[in-house]
């Protein structure tokens, strides 16, 4: 996403300038290892459905740190706000979906 935002920038616009204007919107609860990129890269909002206890309440394994408690550390302020559309982004993740050939058992997110 970084390079693809750098392509279309003016050359002399940094993309961590812009960062903090942008959002972020993902099917799923970004694990920490994500949502601390998101943070370093400077985002300004970050929007998922699924959350990390609903992947792991039905089998897809997770490391148990919520996005929350990464922002809660991060340097600079990010709006999080999960549950987006989890009507939606919940059957991604349940063992039926998570089955097809070439899933890593739910850890996947689908940023757009």
């Amino acid at each position: 996403a970084i390079a693809n935002l750098s392509a279309i920038l003016p050359a002399e616009t940094s993309v961590y300038s812009v960062a903090p204007s942008l959002e972020l919107y993902t099917s799923a609860e970004s694990c920490p290892m994500c949502m601390s990129a998101i943070a370093w890269s400077g985002f300004g909002r970050v929007v998922y459905g699924t959350s990390i206890p609903f992947i792991a309440q039905h089998g897809g394994a997770q490391i148990e740190i919520r996005s929350a408690e990464v922002v809660a550390k991060a340097p600079a302020t990010i709006i999080l706000e999960g549950g987006f559309l989890a009507n939606e982004t919940d059957p991604l993740y349940l063992p039926s979906a998570t089955a097809a050939p070439g899933n890593d058992g739910g850890h996947h997110h689908h940023h757009d």
